[in-house]
């Protein structure tokens, strides 16, 4: 591999990757949120009872 492309690779990783992440998280963020609030309400419940 020349140097240059491998420039270029890394690069579009760096790119992409944050963008992987971002997506992946903001597919799972709905379902943390319900956790959170479900284990939330867990507790609220615990303290109430």
């Amino acid at each position: 591999m020349k140097p240059k492309a491998r420039i270029i690779v890394s690069q579009t990783l760096y790119v992409r990757f944050p963008m992987r992440l971002l997506l992946e998280f903001y597919a799972l963020l709905p379902f943390l949120v319900s956790y959170k609030i479900a284990s939330g309400t867990k507790k609220v419940t615990k303290v109430l009872n």
